[in-house]
Formats: C-alpha cells, sequence, structure tokens
C-alpha cells in the first residue's frame, strides 16, 4: 500500500510540474 501512496504523490507532483512549465 505504502508504495501505491508513494506513487500517486509522484504522480501529482509531475502534474504540478507540467502546470508550472505551462505558466
Amino acid at each position: 500500500a505504502p508504495v501505491i501512496n508513494i506513487r500517486f504523490i509522484y504522480f501529482l507532483e509531475l502534474k504540478l510540474i507540467v502546470y508550472w512549465k505551462v505558466f
């Protein structure tokens, strides 16, 4: 379970990076 949680957080961070790059 913890691994999935870490993966989810990593995915959210990737989304944030993409948003920062767009703007």
